[in-house]
């Protein structure tokens, strides 16, 4: 189908629901000829119009405050872009690319701003973030707290030789970060996250800073080992190579500057 007839019906199914001229623009732009080959990645017109279909809810460029806390300060143009952008970058590898797809057009909308929480890093840090860096994407993000996957794997894992090997994306407010110290969840897939690493600096939790502070997100994990002190030395304890190289072998080892030293490699931001 000729790209003008692609923006045609496009735009009239979008403007069934937004009028701006921002968006119209934005189509106009995206579909152009020299983008066709990246909109091939989503499926074309229909894998656009699969998209605009899920965002309903999303933002604007010029909405104010409209549908902004939903999806962390994103407009529909940025993630659509987000969301263009990877899809070419992996679509070669489409083992990786569904699970991410899945996510940004699940109809539960915590789902899709945390998986474009993902794809906005992704499309940060090209260079990092490549098919031949990554071997598996195995991503479930949490409505809250009550519904963490405590026995989930790494939302990334990295090819043997990347620091860090595992990455966890979330993307909570200030709010939610203030309670992981006491949550039974978030502590239990901490645990099994410590438990599969030779080394901290394989582990890295990338925050949404657009919704909390990097020193909260500190903070709130300084306060969970505060808490949990017993706990986490064990698991680090039983980790022969993680304590070895943390240099820990007894509780008292387990210091306050240990402790923001742990913390001050593993939470990153894009």
């Amino acid at each position: 189908m000729k790209n003008s007839v692609i923006i045609t019906l496009v735009l009239c199914f979008f403007l069934s629901f937004a009028t701006k001229a921002e968006e119209s623009s934005f189509l106009w732009k995206k579909l152009a000829p020299e983008n066709a080959e990246k909109l091939k990645a989503i499926g074309g017109e229909q894998g656009l119009i699969d998209f605009l279909k899920k965002y309903k809810d999303a933002p604007c460029g010029n909405c104010k405050d409209a549908g902004r806390k939903i999806f962390g300060g994103r407009t529909l143009d940025e993630m659509l872009e987000n969301y263009v952008e990877v899809a070419h970058t992996f679509r070669n590898r489409p083992d990786l690319w569904k699970k991410i797809e899945e996510g940004a057009l699940s109809s539960n909308a915590a789902m899709r701003e945390g998986t474009q929480h993902m794809l906005s890093t992704f499309k940060k840090n090209p260079k990092k973030y490549t098919p031949e860096n990554i071997e598996h994407i195995d991503m479930k993000f949490e409505k809250g707290l009550d519904d963490i996957c405590a026995n989930c794997r790494y939302d990334v894992k990295f090819r043997e030789g990347q620091k860090p090997l595992f990455e966890e994306f979330k993307s909570y407010n200030s709010e939610t970060w203030s309670k992981i110290a006491n949550d039974k969840g978030f502590i239990k897939q901490f645990e099994s996250f410590l438990q599969g690493v030779n080394k901290i600096e394989d582990l890295a939790y990338v925050i949404n800073s657009n919704k909390a502070n990097i020193n909260e997100v500190k903070q709130a994990f300084k306060e969970l080992f505060k808490n949990k002190k017993d706990e986490l030395f064990e698991i680090i304890r039983k980790n022969r190579n993680l304590s070895e190289s943390l240099d820990i072998d007894n509780i008292s080892d387990l210091t306050s500057e240990k402790i923001s030293d742990i913390v001050e490699i593993i939470i990153k931001t894009p």
